[in-house]
């Protein structure tokens, strides 16, 4: 059995790791480990001498499981939040729009009024 440590130090070492933590997490074994660090950890107690607490490291993936969805669940709420900011946004773009075009309507009426009183008193 080959420890980290040892995989860190030699190519063959390293080879012999992989092999183990393939083992691991795949066939009749691979119940024990989802992941490449829960095959590590298991590898080195085993190298180390320690006892294996299997359950643990089931409740540890199930740690990592509650935290992704927590955290899908944030980033559904955020962007709820930032769709509706976006909208509340857009709507107030166009009611601006709304106003501003009104504004030019009726600055454009005074002026075209003004020249036409001109045109009126100069042919007077």
């Amino acid at each position: 059995m080959v420890s980290t440590e040892e995989a860190a130090n030699s190519p063959a070492a390293a080879a012999q790791m992989t092999k183990q933590m393939q083992m691991l997490k795949q066939g009749p074994l691979g119940q024990f480990a989802r992941t490449d660090a829960e095959a590590e950890r298991i590898i080195d107690a085993f190298k180390g001498g320690k006892p294996v607490d299997f359950k643990e490291l089931s409740k540890g993936q199930s740690g990592v499981e509650g935290a992704i969805s927590k955290g899908n669940d944030y980033a559904a709420q955020t962007a709820t939040g930032i769709s509706r900011a976006n909208a509340i946004l857009e709507e107030i773009k166009g009611l601006a729009s709304g106003a501003n075009r009104n504004t030019l309507q009726s600055g454009l009426r005074q002026v075209l009024d003004l020249h036409q009183k001109r045109a009126t008193h100069m042919m007077l």
